[in-house]
């Protein structure tokens, strides 16, 4: 009761809402087509790219908190089990910080899709999510922002992490896993900083707009040589995944699911040995063709001195 369901028009979402502010609701569309397509431009998806993205709208923080069993302090999330992206009408806190959660988190759910339901790393994910989340959409074309709104800005926390030398080296951070990344310190959004920094550099770099002093054409490559072989090797991966469980059925074993099942394979069906595997081949094709030392140094002129608000 109280909740609608409500199509889009690129019919790439759905939106289920207990929301009855209409405009905001219409807002709350425009900002995910629009930031679909800038993520399709930058990453673009397979031909046969077809997945519908479900978007819950809460009309409250109390009903938001209930529906996730979280607590004070998240705005959004992406559950890749239920591959839904959960929110709310943020208008008691700040609607602008609503809306840069819900673009952040909307990447994640498209790289869900885009990766065959895995993941990329940390480095990857949050760093991007924190990138696309400084969006404005004020003019026709949304524009990528050095900050994001209110406390979620990661500007002025990776300066002060340059500047206290707190920051992690990169050989170690951009290899993290899921748990390291998240708990590498020395506060809680050190991690968010250092990992948009990094993507707000390399994807800046890819424009032309970072200072030639810093900035090295096989910088270029970086993202580019990362997200083609991660997407290769969970492709594959899955396709090796599947024909063995075909083999398993043909034989008269007894199959792990229906058909239906085994198309919607995600990376927990292979395995943490072949996930970890690919991740560190997506390295190796990306960040391994760099000098690393560099790159660090480089880095860290770049948001002391040129990276520009």
């Amino acid at each position: 009761a109280g909740w609608r369901v409500l199509p889009t028009p690129s019919q790439k979402f759905i939106l289920t809402t207990s929301c009855d502010n209409q405009k905001f609701v219409d807002e709350v569309i425009d900002r995910l087509e629009r930031s679909r397509k800038v993520f399709e431009e930058d990453y673009p998806p397979p031909a046969d790219f077809a997945h519908v993205s479900i978007v819950r709208v809460c009309a409250s923080e109390e009903d938001f908190h209930r529906y996730g069993g979280t607590s004070e302090g998240t705005m959004g999330w992406f559950n890749p089990g239920s591959t839904e992206l959960v929110l709310f009408d943020a208008k008691e806190i700040d609607r602008n910080m609503s809306y840069a959660v819900m673009t952040h988190e909307a990447f994640h759910q498209y790289c869900h899709f885009l990766f065959g339901r895995s993941e990329a790393h940390r480095w990857f994910d949050e760093g991007h999510g924190d990138y696309y989340g400084g969006m404005k959409f004020d003019g026709q074309k949304p524009k990528i922002t050095a900050h994001m709104p209110g406390g979620l800005d990661r500007q002025p926390v990776i300066r002060e992490m340059l500047q206290l030398e707190t920051m992690k080296p990169l050989a170690e951070h951009l290899n993290y896993d899921h748990g390291q990344w998240q708990n590498q310190g020395p506060s809680n959004v050190a991690c968010y900083a250092q990992s948009w920094s990094i993507v707000y550099m390399l994807r800046q770099g890819m424009l032309g707009n970072v200072n030639p002093k810093v900035w090295h054409k096989e910088y270029a490559q970086i993202l580019p040589s990362y997200i083609e072989t991660l997407r290769k090797g969970f492709e594959d991966a899955y396709r090796v995944e599947r024909e063995k469980r075909s083999k398993g059925k043909a034989g008269g074993q007894e199959a792990t699911g229906t058909s239906a099942e085994v198309i919607e394979l995600d990376s927990s069906d292979l395995g943490d040995e072949v996930v970890k595997r690919i991740w560190k081949e997506a390295m190796t094709a990306s960040w391994g063709k760099i000098d690393l030392d560099r790159f660090q140094e480089d880095w860290k002129l770049y948001v002391k001195k040129f990276l520009k608000d």
